[in-house]
């Protein structure tokens, strides 16, 4: 086997702040005040009522921080679904960062493996990312020293007593076609305490790859796997709890989107939402489960039959 090298790549997503003055309906583009010019003069003035006070404000706070996210989490999607597409990279994730004075931020990691003296080229991998300039780091690592970096991080959780807290991870396939408001809603409402400073991932699949017809994903020619790695901080029976509620509630939502879960994570189960999972298949696992274990020995703890 030989021992490939991965060129690993961290981006930035694109965060940007401006102020909105108005809206141009001909090219239906906001006007910023970077953006304008004398042509605003010729627009319309806007018809409706502008409130400044807290109470107001309080209650439309929602909907904006949803624009903002959307913008973000669109930009992430975007070039998660070009590097699928086009398959420049052999490793794409995608990860929200909590930001300094709240909210979240997007980065995408990327791996591309390859055998010296061929090198890649950098700027084909990069070309028509939608990222800031300047902010990507860019290391090369042999391939095990790749597969191997969170050992340091492991490491330091186990020495800090955190690796053996309970984690009710929460991992779900979301559709490619509802992804944005669905990391968007869940990104609004979403602390480091909910998270207990667990990892936030965005991985995009194609569906394609998956050949056996009991692994249930969402019928669309790409996914994304969205996972909240929760470690319950500190490790008590109330926090558990709450993580369990807030990650059956999350499932819902997705599964009322065309969603399923990834059964690797943490979410109360019973037959029936096992049922729901496997339909349209339900039928031939229950008989080859009479068939092959009719004495229950496999899974039984799982609550499936």
């Amino acid at each position: 086997m030989k021992n490939n090298t991965s060129r690993r790549v961290v981006l930035q997503g694109v965060i940007a702040t401006t102020i909105v003055i108005g809206f141009d309906p001909a090219n239906r583009v906001w006007v910023t005040s970077a953006s304008a010019s004398s042509l605003f003069e010729s627009l319309p003035p806007l018809d409706g009522v502008l409130y400044t006070d807290n109470a107001s404000l309080a209650t439309v706070a929602d909907d904006f921080g949803h624009i903002v996210h959307r913008q973000a989490i669109a930009a992430l999607t975007r070039d998660q679904r070009l590097l699928i597409n086009d398959e420049r990279f052999d490793y794409v994730k995608g990860q929200l960062v909590a930001n300094d004075n709240g909210g979240w931020g997007y980065l995408l990691e990327a791996a591309s493996f390859y055998t010296p003296p061929a090198v890649p080229n950098n700027n084909v991998l990069l070309t028509r990312l939608n990222y800031i300039r300047g902010t990507e780091q860019i290391e090369d690592k042999s391939y095990f020293n790749f597969l191997n970096r969170l050992a340091p991080v492991v490491a330091t959780l186990k020495s800090i007593g955190v690796w053996s807290y309970p984690h009710p991870w929460l991992n779900l396939f979301v559709p490619s076609s509802v992804v944005e408001n669905f990391v968007s809603e869940v990104a609004s409402n979403l602390t480091l305490a909910d998270t207990g400073q667990g990892p936030i991932l965005l991985y995009p699949v194609k569906t394609n790859c998956f050949q056996r017809p009991l692994f249930r994903v969402p019928t669309e020619e790409a996914i994304f796997l969205f996972a909240i790695l929760r470690t319950a901080a500190p490790p008590e029976d109330t926090v558990v709890r709450q993580m369990l509620t807030d990650n059956r509630r999350l499932f819902e939502r997705d599964r009322d989107l065309g969603g399923y879960q990834y059964p690797v994570g943490a979410i109360s189960f019973d037959s029936k939402d096992w049922r729901q999972h496997f339909r349209p298949v339900w039928g031939k696992l229950v008989s080859a489960k009479r068939r092959y274990d009719p004495d229950n020995l496999l899974t039984p703890g799982q609550g499936i039959f």
